[in-house]
């Protein structure tokens, strides 16, 4: 269902580029396949294995599932621009298939951070849970490029600050500082609600296909939700804009 709501933020980050890594498996299905609904109720335990993906070293970012095969995004913690490799993917699989008690077709993809920034610019808010607001120096929301663009920032357990190439920690942000952040993910603010918006979101602009990169401060919009939640973050599947 979707909801009409008006735009408060579009924040916490850009969609990084990934890495993708995939494969499918087969044990314990009739003639190579699976029913839709045992399918989904595989995946939809998969946010639910904190200590399987902990093992493993990666971080859970989302899942879904369609008619044939479920997709899992996660990425590596700590070592944020390197992906796994073909035994590390096969070995988390069957910690998967053993914690979830069955076998079904699984497509890994692994997120890594680029070399370039999701966004450039200055500190220009920080607020009482250590979020900060960075107000991009080369990005813009309209043509005449005088509206930045902006997002809110939280820190993950395993980010990393540096300073002229040396480690510093988050009290050392200040407001002022000019910064280049690397992120996780994407999130909106929807009538002063956090929700995650997955990789796979369609977004739609007035009937067009479009993309995140589009949705802006004080949009009206309709959003469409997963089957789960993070903490206390809604998964998006689908966003529509009228403007």
């Amino acid at each position: 269902m979707g909801n009409m709501m008006k735009l408060l933020g579009a924040s916490i980050c850009i969609i990084l580029i990934v890495m993708i890594i995939s494969g499918c498996g087969r044990g314990n299905m009739i003639n190579g396949s699976i029913g839709k609904d045992d399918l989904e109720n595989y995946v939809n335990k998969l946010h639910k294995l904190e200590d399987v993906f902990k093992g493993h070293r990666v971080k859970f970012q989302s899942s879904h599932s369609n008619e044939r095969e479920g997709f899992l995004e996660i990425r590596r913690i700590g070592e944020h621009s390197k992906p796994l490799s073909d035994e590390e993917i096969a070995s988390l699989k069957r910690s998967i298939y053993e914690a979830v008690g069955g076998v079904f077709p699984l497509n890994i993809t692994v997120y890594t951070i680029e070399e370039q920034p999701g966004i450039s610019g200055k500190i220009t808010a920080i607020d009482k849970d250590g979020r900060f607001l960075v107000v991009s120096s080369d990005k813009f929301l309209d043509k005449e490029e005088k509206m930045p663009d902006a997002a809110w920032y939280a820190m993950s357990d395993d980010a990393e600050i540096e300073f002229e190439g040396k480690p510093v920690n988050a009290e050392d942000v200040k407001i002022g500082s000019s910064v280049k952040v690397w992120s996780e993910g994407r999130t909106i603010e929807l009538d002063g609600e956090k929700h995650r918006l997955l990789p796979i979101a369609k977004v739609w602009l007035n009937g067009q296909a479009s993309d995140a990169s589009d949705i802006a401060v004080g949009d009206a919009v309709k959003i469409w939700f997963a089957g789960y939640e993070i903490g206390p973050e809604k998964m998006v599947t689908q966003v529509v804009i009228e403007r």
